[in-house]
């Protein structure tokens, strides 16, 4: 659970923010695998924006909207020779990346990405497992290829992935991702996904 002094993870609100803004964008990353059907813990959010100008100035209204700043506490958001854009907001940690490691940004990673529904009328271009293990190979990530390895063995259906959760610092949160509440829910014993728990519960 995230310490008193830092705000609850929130992606749902991070997406809403994105969406008002009509931004284009894909998420990847940690909450992308977990949205493909890892189990896995992460307290951040990852996306690729289109770099035309146009959704560029949506993003920034998006990142006004979350008082977006620096790691430094500036609000420097210039994404030219940029590798990541690491920000803090109100609601945890995004990281904007132009261009990841292994492909060739947006438009390249748009192709293969599924649309998926999160709960609270949120719907998110989420990578697709190939490109998510492109990316994993490209930065050297051998301890994630297991998890993603485990995702093409299984493919899962679009419904089921709307019962994927995030998760923040080693507690899941039950219904962070399908009605953007925040209750906590310990998944110490169980050998079963959040996924697949949510899925029994006939939700």
């Amino acid at each position: 659970m995230a310490r008193a002094s830092e705000p609850e993870f929130d992606p749902i609100g991070i997406f809403k923010a994105l969406g008002r803004a009509r931004v284009s964008y894909i998420v990847i990353g940690g909450l992308a695998r977990v949205l493909q059907g890892t189990d896995e813990l992460t307290d951040g959010v990852d996306i690729v924006p289109a770099m035309r100008e146009e959704n560029l100035r949506r993003l920034d209204l998006a990142l006004d909207e979350l008082n977006a700043q620096g790691q430094d506490g500036k609000k420097s958001r210039a994404l030219t020779g940029v590798n990541v854009l690491e920000l803090e907001t109100g609601l945890r940690e995004l990281k904007v990346v132009p261009e990841p490691a292994g492909t060739r940004g947006f438009d390249d990673l748009r192709r293969a990405a599924s649309r998926e529904y999160l709960g609270s009328g949120v719907r998110v271009a989420v990578a697709s497992v190939g490109d998510l293990a492109r990316m994993t190979a490209a930065l050297g990530r051998e301890q994630d290829a297991p998890a993603l390895a485990c995702c093409t063995a299984s493919p899962r259906s679009s419904a089921a992935s709307a019962t994927a959760s995030s998760c923040s610092r080693g507690v899941q949160t039950s219904t962070l991702l399908t009605s953007g509440k925040r209750t906590p829910t310990p998944n110490r014993e169980s050998g079963e996904t959040q996924m697949q728990r949510f899925v029994k519960a006939g939700r």
